[in-house]
């Protein structure tokens, strides 16, 4: 085996940082550890990576197969499988998505059933004067988030669904590009029908409770399930 793998949890409620793996030499047979140590920690760090495009997207494809958005303007030219997030600027137009991230959210919560997990691979960041990174993609761990709500705020949440909506986030950020974004297409809207998910829903490999909901994927007063009188 090319990798040793070396997992080690990190201090937070999540995370864990992953060493002496080379994502240009990784084996199928070398990935299985990495998929449980995805579903235990949540996060995966691997620093140092130099991986081509190519091996970026054989990567990913270990963990499953990979969701392309229906909107390819930010696709990589060379790797239409990788979307680019991007704030510059060449010949007047963004090279990358500038908008991701805005709000917490799951991606692509508004398919069915939602992507399993996502890659990030940075290429360039910024830095401050002082040398420290800028530019933070944080993580939150919802499952422990809804482990510690009282038992009458879950039985609030009991039986609940609300409405995922690509199209209707998508028109919000249209709205807001000034007019960095088009509107979708019919076709592009006709990919990603609305879908009502659960609240909390089930991990399928661990079995935990996770709340799904997101302001930034679900329709405004879309929730749906059984009324409750209780005051809040």
């Amino acid at each position: 085996m090319h990798n040793d793998l070396d997992i080690r949890p990190l201090k937070a409620t999540l995370g864990a940082e992953v060493l002496n793996c080379d994502l240009d030499e990784i084996t199928p047979a070398e990935s299985a550890p990495l998929v449980e140590a995805l579903h235990q920690h949540g996060v995966l760090v691997l620093r140092g990576q130099q991986c081509s495009p190519d091996a970026q997207v054989r990567f990913a494809e270990l963990f499953g197969p990979i969701e392309v958005p229906v909107v390819k303007e930010y696709l990589l030219p060379e790797q239409p499988k990788i979307l680019v997030l991007s704030n510059i600027v060449r010949d007047g137009r963004p090279i990358g998505a500038t908008d991701a991230g805005q709000w917490w959210h799951v991606d692509m919560s508004y398919k069915d059933p939602p992507a399993r997990c996502t890659f990030l691979h940075a290429i360039q960041i910024p830095f401050d004067e002082r040398g420290q990174a800028l530019g933070d993609t944080m993580f939150s761990n919802v499952a422990v988030a809804y482990d510690a709500l009282p038992q009458r705020a879950k039985s609030e949440l009991e039986g609940l669904s609300a409405v995922h909506s690509h199209a209707w986030r998508y028109a919000q950020v249209v709205a807001e590009s000034a007019g960095r974004r088009r509107s979708l297409t019919e076709e592009e809207r006709a990919k990603n029908p609305d879908v009502l998910h659960p609240v909390v829903r089930a991990h399928p490999r661990t079995g935990r409770s996770l709340p799904s909901p997101s302001p930034y994927w679900c329709r405004p007063s879309s929730l749906a399930g059984r009324a409750r009188s209780a005051p809040r």
